[in-house]
């Protein structure tokens, strides 16, 4: 195959002789994604990672996904018609909603104070990460957080002797740490079980990721593609606020194991995925009702319903 590629490429370009079709292979587009992607980020001095340069392509996938299976006018009419008739029936407190982000283990802030003329080494990104999934009412209630890591029993929670049962959260483990329908079923069978116990029927919100679809007593609500940054709650400013909760839990671990270490590197090292889901707890918990309420209220599906 190579040696006739060759050969091909050797002829002139006039060379009279058999027609060839010159069709773009699926590496080939996701090469040319990553390269575009590349020189753009060079271009404007934006540093790049292999991770990014493998990122980018499946991102570019997903757009292009959501972009063809999302119809403005079709969404309009499910936020404004659609949604509040399903919301009938249903409490503020039995209204919930679901996400999922990342949080980066050994992630530092970019930026840092320095004095005129003075240099400061950068260090490596953060790349070790684990994926969290919260979910909350209407009225404020919040569900224990799902983590989900690599590893199905980590180290770090067998030398802490960590009790999953008082933990406060679920653990979940996958090779890429990645929200997945194995995933998925399980937790939504757990929150069935402790509906049914408090003899409540609910409504759960959520995007129309692959490992989200899956068969549940829990009423399942799926949002238009393309639309769940303005329906969805926990993206108008429940996940932003844990966020800024997380980071001020990891700049106050800093602040008060810097003098253990020698420099960043060996702090950074001492890290495990303990100090990561203490830090994820730790900031959800700071997340208020009254913050909860406020971005339901935000979100443009749950004001069409508290119009009506």
């Amino acid at each position: 195959m190579n040696k006739q590629r060759e050969k091909i490429l050797a002829l002139p370009e006039n060379t009279p002789g058999k027609s060839f079709v010159s069709r773009k292979r699926k590496f080939d587009i996701v090469a040319n994604a990553a390269m575009k992607y590349h020189e753009d980020s060079v271009q404007k001095g934006f540093p790049v990672s292999f991770t990014d340069l493998q990122e980018e392509p499946k991102l570019l996938a997903n757009n292009k996904r959501e972009e063809m299976g999302s119809d403005p006018e079709v969404a309009e009419k499910w936020i404004t018609e659609d949604l509040p008739e399903t919301f009938q029936g249903y409490k503020n407190a039995d209204i919930f909603n679901c996400d999922e982000t990342g949080s980066y283990l050994r992630s530092t802030p970019r930026k840092t104070l320095l004095k005129v003329e003075q240099r400061m080494k950068g260090s490596k990104k953060a790349t070790k990460r684990i994926s969290v999934m919260f979910c909350c009412s209407a009225s404020g209630e919040k569900i224990p957080p799902l983590i989900i890591g690599r590893s199905k029993k980590p180290r770090a929670f067998t030398k802490a002797k960590l009790d999953f049962k008082k933990a406060g959260f679920t653990w979940a483990n996958n090779t890429k740490a990645w929200m997945t329908k194995a995933v998925f079923t399980p937790w939504l069978k757990e929150l069935n079980e402790r509906m049914e116990k408090q003899n409540r029927k609910i409504l759960l919100l959520l995007d129309n990721a692959s490992g989200h679809n899956v068969d549940s007593h829990v009423r399942l609500v799926f949002l238009p593609p393309n639309q769940t940054s303005r329906i969805q709650p926990l993206d108008q400013g429940i996940i932003k606020a844990f966020q800024a909760y997380e980071s001020a839990a990891k700049a106050e671990h800093r602040r008060e194991n810097r003098k253990n270490f020698q420099n960043l590197v060996e702090y950074k090292k001492s890290l495990t995925v303990l100090h990561s889901v203490k830090w994820i707890m730790k900031g959800w918990s700071e997340v208020d009702s009254r913050n909860i309420r406020n971005c339901f209220r935000k979100s443009v599906a749950f004001q069409m319903v508290e119009n009506k």
